[in-house]
C-alpha cells in the first residue's frame, strides 16, 4: 500500500488514504487440488488419485464412495455431492462429527484430550522435549498414556462429540494411524511411533475444509441385493434418514421387504407411490394398465363400482366360461394399489385379476385409497382390557391386552371416515363398591392381525408402516396430534388454493 491522491467529485480534498488491493483465488469445482485424508487408512488410494481421476466422466452429479475407509477418493472426486459409503458406523460419525463442528472446536478438543492424558505434542514442544528423536519415535513415552486413552475410550458410554475426536486422537497415536476393532468392538491397535504434530495438523485442517465446502454424506448401505435384483433401483433423498426404493410392483418390494425382515433389519416403510412423468407441455402423466377381470355374475357390480371409485374405465364386459363375467378397465397403476386384498374379499376369493401395463396417460387426479379412517393411541403405554372394551365399539383393533402402545401409534380401524384418537391404556377407576369380579364382564373381539401384505394395503398416504423382526406396527407419519393437524390444515389449504 501507499499514499495517493484520492478521487472526488467535488472541491474536497482527500488526504492521509491507503491504496488496498484485494485478491481472491478462483478454481474449477472439477480441478478440485488433491488432498490427503487424515487417516492412513489401509486400501487407501492417494498415491493413486492422479493416476485414476483423469478417467473419471467430467459430469458426475452424485459419486458413492463404495467403501470410504479414509475417504481419499470421495474427497477427491469432482462432482456435485458425495455419498461415502462404510459398514464401520464409528468412521461414519468421526467424519460426521468434523464436518458438523466448527473446525476451532475441533482442534480445541482434540488438544485438550492430549493435555489431558499427557500425551506427546512435537508440534509445540519438539522431539527433544519428550528425549525422543524422530527416527525412533515416541512409542516409549507415549505407551503408557496411549493405553489410558484407549481403555477409557473403550469404556465409555456417553457417544457424544468428544467420543468420536476420542477415536481420532487414538487413530493419530495408534500404530500406522490406522483403525482396527476386535470382535467386542474394542479399538486394539498398539500405540504408535508419531503424534499430533503439524503435518497431521496440516491433513486434518485442509480435510475439515473440504468436507464443509461440499455436499458430502456418510452412510452404511449394502448393495449386494442390486447385483441379484436387477430391476430394483435404490436412490438418495432430501435427508439420510431414507431412501426411495424403485421396484417392479407392490409385490416385488413387499419381498424386499420381508427378506431384510428376516436378516433383522429394522426400518419403516410409506405408501407405495407410481412414477410420474411429464409431457412435452409440462402436463403430468401417470402409468395406465389395462386390468382383466373374471368374477361370478353377482359380484361384477361390486367391482364396477369399487374400480370405478379407484379412476377405473370399464372398456369391456362379456361373458367368460363357468358362468364368469370378464370385466377388462383401463386404470392408473396407482388405483390398483391396496385394492387386491379387497378383491378377494369383495369377490369371496372367487375372482381372477390380471393387468399389464399399458404406457402413460393424462393425470387422472386424486384418488381415495381408503374409506375408514384409523384408531390412532393417545398416550404411551400398555394396552389394557377397559380401555380396548371402549375403543373396539369404533371399529377394528389391531392389537390385543398387554401390547406396548406409544403416542401416534394406530391400533385399529375405524368403522368411519376420520381418524379418531383414543386411550386404550385407559383403566377402570377403583371405588370402594366395586367387586372383584367387575371385569370379567369385559369381554374383546379378537383382534385382527395383519400380514405384510395387508399392512402396506392398508396404510394410507400419511402413515408408515414400521418393520422389525418379531412385529408389524402401522404409524402416523408426524406422532404429536396438534402437529398432525396443523399438518393437515396447511395440505387442505393448499388444496384449496390449486
Amino acid at each position: 500500500s501507499g499514499s495517493y491522491k484520492g478521487f472526488s467529485a467535488g472541491k474536497s480534498s482527500i488526504e492521509n488514504n491507503e491504496e488496498r488491493l484485494f485478491l481472491c483465488e478462483c478454481y474449477d469445482y472439477k480441478k478440485k487440488e488433491i488432498i490427503q485424508s487424515p487417516l492412513n487408512y489401509t486400501g487407501g488410494k492417494y498415491k493413486l488419485l492422479p493416476q485414476l481421476l483423469p478417467h473419471f466422466p467430467d459430469d458426475i452429479d452424485c459419486f458413492i464412495d463404495l467403501f470410504c475407509g479414509g475417504g481419499n477418493v470421495g474427497i477427491n472426486v469432482p462432482c456435485n455431492k458425495v455419498l461415502f459409503n462404510d459398514s464401520n458406523s464409528l468412521l461414519r460419525f468421526m467424519f460426521g462429527t468434523f464436518k458438523n463442528l466448527d473446525k476451532e472446536s475441533s482442534f480445541e478438543m482434540i488438544d485438550k484430550i492430549i493435555e489431558d492424558y499427557g500425551l506427546s505434542n512435537t508440534d509445540k514442544y519438539g522431539y527433544e522435549h519428550y528425549g525422543c528423536n524422530s527416527a525412533d519415535g515416541l512409542s516409549s513415552y507415549n505407551s503408557e498414556k496411549f493405553l489410558k486413552l484407549r481403555n477409557d475410550f473403550n469404556h465409555r458410554k456417553n457417544l457424544e462429540y468428544n467420543y468420536y475426536v476420542m477415536l481420532y486422537v487414538l487413530i493419530v497415536y495408534a500404530f500406522n494411524n490406522q483403525i482396527r476393532f476386535n470382535k467386542k468392538g474394542e479399538f486394539n491397535l498398539p500405540v504408535g511411533k508419531r503424534d499430533f504434530n503439524k503435518k497431521m495438523r496440516e491433513k486434518l485442517s485442509v480435510f475439515i475444509d473440504r468436507l464443509k465446502s461440499g455436499d458430502y454424506k456418510f452412510e452404511s448401505m449394502d448393495f449386494r441385493e442390486l447385483n441379484t435384483d436387477v430391476s430394483l433401483r435404490v436412490e438418495e433423498t432430501d435427508t439420510t434418514e431414507a431412501f426411495k426404493v424403485s421396484g417392479r410392483g407392490e409385490l416385488h418390494l413387499s419381498v424386499l421387504i420381508e427378506n431384510m425382515r428376516r436378516e433383522g433389519y429394522e426400518f419403516a416403510v410409506s405408501k407405495a407411490e407410481v412414477l410420474y412423468k411429464t409431457d412435452e407441455n409440462g402436463k403430468k402423466l401417470e402409468p395406465m394398465e389395462l386390468c382383466y377381470i373374471d368374477v361370478p355374475e353377482e359380484f361384477s357390480g361390486s367391482i364396477i363400482e369399487k374400480l370405478s371409485q379407484r379412476k377405473g374405465e370399464l372398456i369391456s364386459m362379456g361373458t367368460a366360461s363357468g358362468g364368469y363375467t370378464r370385466l377388462e378397465f383401463s386404470i392408473p397403476s396407482r388405483g390398483l394399489i391396496g385394492y387386491r386384498g379387497e378383491f378377494l374379499t369383495d369377490t369371496k376369493g372367487n375372482g381372477i385379476m390380471n393387468s399389464v401395463f399399458d404406457g402413460y396417460g393424462p393425470y387422472k387426479g386424486d384418488i381415495q385409497y381408503r374409506k375408514q379412517g384409523s384408531l390412532i393411541a393417545f398416550e404411551a403405554g400398555e394396552a389394557i382390557t377397559y380401555g380396548l372394551y371402549n375403543a373396539q365399539e369404533r371399529g377394528t383393533l389391531f392389537i390385543g391386552p398387554g401390547e406396548k402402545v406409544y403416542s401416534g401409534m394406530v391400533v385399529g380401524q375405524n368403522g368411519r371416515g376420520e381418524d379418531i384418537e383414543l386411550n386404550v391404556c385407559k383403566k377402570k377407576q377403583l371405588t370402594n363398591t366395586r367387586s372383584s369380579s367387575a371385569d370379567e364382564a369385559l369381554r374383546l373381539t379378537p383382534p385382527k392381525i395383519l400380514s405384510l401384505e395387508q399392512a402396506l394395503d392398508f396404510i394410507d398416504t400419511d402413515e408408515l408402516l414400521e418393520v422389525t423382526p418379531k412385529s408389524l406396527r402401522i404409524r402416523k407419519k408426524i406422532l404429536d396430534p396438534t402437529m398432525r393437524k396443523r399438518a393437515a390444515m396447511r395440505a387442505a389449504s393448499l388444496a384449496q388454493n390449486s
